[in-house]
């Protein structure tokens, strides 16, 4: 009976704990979607707050400190963008859209060539070949088109 009721309370346990991960997930969605909103409406700061709540839920998720950083950009907090693109990158190295929105950070916002065209070349030895194309065709950054 002891060996039954122990399960059953496995099982209870179990069930909440997945329920509260399910509840939590819900949450962090509904940050990034209003999030996303916000931005769309231009309402950068309290986009800012949404992804940043979402990142305390899911510190991991290398897409949250993206948006934040995109969002960052829209404010012309580049500092902050570049941090947050540099999280991003760290979390997920293969996240091409974080080095190519890095590497516009650096040159349009911070006039630093060299990094805009590493971050570029990166973004697109990823498959994101966009800014690093514009870049050669302007004689911003060395090498050929892809």
């Amino acid at each position: 009976m002891r060996k039954f009721c122990l399960c059953v309370f496995i099982l209870v346990l179990s069930a909440i704990i997945g329920f509260a991960i399910t509840a939590c997930d819900k949450t962090k969605e509904a940050y990034i979607k209003q999030g996303v909103a916000n931005v769309k409406l231009k309402k950068y700061n309290q986009a800012i707050e949404d992804f940043s709540r979402a990142i305390k839920l899911d510190p991991n998720n290398a897409e949250y400190y993206y948006k934040r950083g995109v969002t960052y950009g829209n404010l012309n907090q580049h500092q902050k963008a570049i941090e947050d693109f540099n999280e991003a990158i760290r979390l997920n190295p293969k996240y091409a859209e974080a080095y190519s929105n890095r590497g516009f950070v650096y040159m349009m916002k911070l006039d630093d060539k060299k990094k805009a065209c590493s971050d570029w070349k990166r973004a697109c030895e990823l498959g994101d070949c966009i800014n690093l194309n514009l870049a050669i065709k302007k004689g911003v950054c060395k090498g050929s088109e892809r």
